[in-house]
């Protein structure tokens, strides 16, 4: 019987063979959270946590900082890209808009020219015919002049 009793739990010799209630257990806790040493100690940890919580907390803040910065980079070229897209947008317009004018334009100048060929055609006919009236004219002339030179040459 000469060991010393000691803690199942930690091993170490426990001062004294009492059992004490839970009670009392809890007033000598409420007792020990009380005293100036136990309260600084628990500030100490509290300071420790938040300055540890403060570091990681800034270092969360510039991770932040840093993926808005790639955002807005990312943004700011996204939107560069949109702006030249629209640009190319209204020049896809504005070179469609010139293509059904020349169309128009050349609808019209084929309206034009077969206009133009059809009075030409118009004008040969018309040509031809004063030609053979011509021809007919000359042919009357000829005769007229061979009839007027037969006429004087009876009066002769």
């Amino acid at each position: 019987k000469g060991k010393p009793i000691t803690s199942p739990t930690t091993g170490m010799e426990l001062p004294s063979k009492m059992l004490l209630p839970l009670v009392a257990l809890q007033k000598a806790v409420e007792v020990l959270v009380n005293t100036p040493e136990f309260q600084q100690s628990l500030a100490m940890c509290r300071a420790a946590e938040t300055n540890c919580s403060c570091s990681e907390l800034r270092s969360e803040v510039a991770t932040l900082k840093e993926q808005l910065h790639k955002h807005r980079c990312r943004a700011s070229t996204l939107e560069k890209y949109k702006e030249a897209g629209r640009r190319l947008k209204d020049q896809l317009q504005t070179q469609r808009q010139a293509t059904a004018e020349a169309v128009e334009v050349s609808k019209t100048v084929e309206s034009a020219l077969a206009d133009a060929n059809q009075r030409a055609a118009d004008s040969e006919v018309q040509r031809a015919k004063l030609a053979a009236t011509a021809a007919k004219l000359v042919e009357a002339a000829r005769q007229a002049d061979a009839a007027a030179d037969e006429a004087k040459q009876r009066l002769d």
